[in-house]
């Protein structure tokens, strides 16, 4: 009965060590997908803004060479 017993609490042990290092991988997952994305929001913000500046240069030579 004892020897059932103590397998039992190390089989249940190293299940929660599986379970705990699991979680941990996961979350580290998590947080660099997370960091993947805010680089790239900035990187596409950054691309509008300078996307933004082009067009509106270009208005102004245009509006430039109409007068």
């Amino acid at each position: 009965m004892e020897a059932i017993r103590d397998s039992a609490a190390e089989t249940v042990g190293d299940s929660e060590k599986i379970f705990t290092e699991l979680i941990r991988v996961i979350e580290k997952k998590r947080d660099y997908v997370n960091h993947k994305i805010r680089s790239l929001r900035q990187i596409e913000k950054n691309r509008v803004k300078e996307l933004q500046k082009k067009i509106e240069q270009e208005i102004a030579n245009l509006k430039v060479t109409q007068v």
